[in-house]
This record gives C-alpha cells, structure tokens and sequence, in this order.
C-alpha cells in the first residue's frame, strides 16, 4: 500500500508557520512515499481580523517546492498542488490563475467563501435560521461544480459544518444536501473527507476518494493511521 498525503500547508498559507522541510522530514519519518503540498489561494478574501488575506505568493511557492524536489528527489516525491478558493461569480479570475499557472500537479477546489462570506464566522449565520445559511453554502459548492473543471478534486465538503451553532448535528437535513450533490454527479470530482473530526455525511466509502490530513501543524501530520488508510483502501476497492 502507497502512504501519501495530498493535502498540506506550510509557511506559504496564512493559517500555517510549519516550515516546507519539517514537512517533508516528517513525511519521511513516518515511511511515507509521496506528499503534495498544497496551499491556500483564496481570491477576493476579505482580509480578516488578523490581517490575512489567503494569497499565495505563488511565484515564489513554486520556487521553493521545486528546490525541495530536487534536494530529496531520491528519497520521497514531493508534488506541487495548491488549494484554490472557488467561488462561481469570479469564476474568471480563478480561471485565469489556473491557465497562467500550469505548473500544479494537483488542485484541491474548495469553499472557505460563499459569496465573499466565510463560515468559519459566526456572522455568516446571523440573521437567518441555521440551516438557510447552510444550504446556501451547499447550493454555493453546487454552482462552483457546475462552473468549473480546473480542479483535480472537492475539499471538505464539511467546512461550514464544523464552525455552525449546533455542529455535526446539522447533518439531520444532510438527504437533500446528498440528493443534491448525486444530482451534481459530484463523485465525479470527488470529496477530501478524510480529516480529523470528519463529518457523518461523508463517512460513506462512495464518497471518499482521496486520502490528506489538511495539516498545518508538524505535530498532526501522521494522526491518520497506517490501519485507517487500509481500511479506507479496501472501502475504495470494493465500492468502485
């Protein structure tokens, strides 16, 4: 069995300080074969309290992952990926970074903002019941699939679940939300469910496709066990 991680983040994301080599020294630590780094670019993120506004400085992020291939190029494969914030009403902004950036060898798509609003705050959910914020978060994902095709897979289907009033218990409307996404044919592109706290809706095997523990602490990185991911592998095989 190849153990791997494909989705991580270093210095190069806003929400992270581990450095690119500690990654890479603990990736080899726990015998992993291939890791692919891939850090936030969130276009048109307001900028938060903390004075982040998730841009990569993407010139110079290449750089640096492409100089740490070359230094462990005979002990692990290091791939270039990034987590691309979608968002379908500036869909020709995200569109144009994918076609001047070809370099990336994997792209998580993902929802951090609906419609400019992050539901990592609880303002987001002001103002209207818990589970009309929600759905629109839902619906959102659902316009950005139908939008766009220049992502390799859908991230954390769960994010504004883990940061709602009532948590994962927002899952009891979740028939609608996964009616919605069978409709979307969004196994397509996939989930990336397998994260700390992963959320009911997407502990369904059909569903999981990927395996990446979103790290951006060293000290999580390995936190999903060798007996987890063989089991996942044997959920996969055996559904498809």
């Amino acid at each position: 069995m190849k153990l791997c991680d494909h989705h991580l983040h270093s210095e190069f994301s806003d929400d992270s300080e581990t450095e690119l080599t500690d990654i890479v020294e603990q990736a080899l630590h726990l015998g992993m074969s291939e890791i692919c780094i891939t850090d936030h670019h969130d276009i048109d993120y307001p900028k938060d309290e903390e004075g982040h506004t998730f841009l990569l400085d993407t010139d110079r992020y290449i750089s640096a992952v492409r100089k740490l291939q070359e230094q462990y190029k005979d002990k692990l494969t290091i791939r270039l990926g990034v987590e691309l914030g979608l968002m379908s009403h500036i869909a020709d902004k995200i569109i144009a970074y994918t076609d001047k950036y070809h370099d990336f060898d994997f792209i998580i798509g993902s929802s951090h903002l609906v419609y400019g609003k992050d539901p990592y705050y609880p303002a987001y959910y002001e103002g209207r019941s818990e589970k009309e914020a929600l759905l629109e978060y839902f619906e959102s994902i659902l316009a950005n699939v139908q939008t766009f095709d220049n992502y390799s897979i859908y991230g954390h289907l769960d994010y504004a679940v883990r940061y709602c009033p009532s948590g994962e218990s927002a899952f009891r409307f979740s028939g609608r939300v996964s009616h919605t996404y069978r409709k979307a044919r969004i196994p397509r592109n996939s989930t990336k469910p397998m994260v700390q706290g992963i959320s009911p809706l997407f502990s369904n095997p059909a569903y999981i496709r990927s395996v990446g523990l979103n790290m951006r602490r060293s000290k999580s990185f390995g936190s999903v066990t060798v007996h987890q991911l063989r089991v996942l592998s044997t959920e996969n095989t055996l559904n498809g």
